[in-house]
């Protein structure tokens, strides 16, 4: 490349960057994640209760919560593995006093509070499609558990 075309080159950059500076429209961040009005955690307490048959108790789902507005919490899950079987489950819950079920069930709730708060979101059980073949203490499951806040 000769000296022109580095010129040219460096002569964009410095300008971009220039523009990036005198721009901040352009300086934002894409996710925030807390605000001092805003703060949200997860509280699982597991369930003491063992299974029997195809339903396993997973636990409850609260929320400490301190937040204006609307919100939602999301599950997902993995089928439970021992590494070389799996075995499918759905999920259990209840909303609004009603025993439902689904793969990936989503739980809306609002809150308008200026202090933190707990909030119970639901009680998870697992229902499987399948029994065990072998020792069901060696399999396992990944839950997510996501939490979207709205304005």
């Amino acid at each position: 490349m000769n000296r022109m075309g580095v010129r040219k080159i460096m002569f964009c950059i410095t300008l971009f960057m220039f523009f990036c500076i005198l721009s901040p429209n352009l300086a934002f961040s894409a996710i925030t994640l807390s605000t001092a009005e805003t703060k949200v955690r997860f509280l699982i307490t597991p369930a003491t209760v063992s299974f029997s048959g195809t339903k396993i108790p997973i636990g409850d789902v609260s929320l400490e919560i301190k937040q204006k507005g609307p919100g939602k919490v999301m599950v997902m899950h993995s089928p439970l593995s021992n590494g070389t079987k799996v075995v499918d489950y759905i999920l259990s819950y209840e909303m609004k006093g009603k025993s439902e079920r689904s793969d990936s069930p989503v739980f809306h709730y609002s809150e308008n509070s200026t202090t933190l708060k707990t909030i119970h979101i639901t009680t998870l059980d697992a229902e499987l499609r399948t029994s065990f073949s072998e020792n069901p203490k060696d399999y396992t499951s990944n839950i997510v558990l996501n939490v979207i806040l709205e304005r």
